[in-house]
């Protein structure tokens, strides 16, 4: 048994709509980490003022040995407020906790919606410890 034309003209179009909206979103989320890319950052050691995507973000990463047949093993990232940047003029490593506007850097480089590859253009460091 076929469906009714108005069920398909109806499906097709929310298809439609759904398409749209999610080419929407990837939009305002390709803004969005533009934006944040763009927003002035003064390094603490030189007093450069450089955009955000400029700088090098270092994220700090450490081992958690294995406790037994179920336990460890595994490697946890440290936290954004416990990152570093790295200022693209003098090279300064400035920890994220220290800094005046670090609830601004920590929100932003903390949301899950944008990705911080796509934020920063020199590749992102990862320091991993194993103690």
């Amino acid at each position: 048994m076929s469906s009714p034309t108005w069920v398909k003209t109806f499906l097709a179009s929310s298809d439609r709509k759904a398409h749209e909206s999610h080419e929407l979103l990837n939009e305002l989320v390709r803004l969005n980490t533009i934006t944040i890319g763009d927003l002035s950052v003064t390094c603490v050691a030189c007093w450069e003022v450089h955009p955000l995507r400029e700088w090098t973000f270092i994220q700090n990463r450490y081992y958690v040995y294995s406790t037994g047949c179920t336990g460890g093993d595994y490697w946890v990232d440290c936290k954004v407020e416990s990152c570093h940047i790295q200022c693209p003029s003098c090279h300064a490593k400035s920890y994220l906790y220290n800094r005046h506007d670090r609830d601004v850097l920590v929100a932003l480089l903390s949301r899950k919606d944008i990705s911080r590859e796509k934020i920063f253009v020199n590749p992102i460091i990862i320091t991993e410890n194993r103690s």
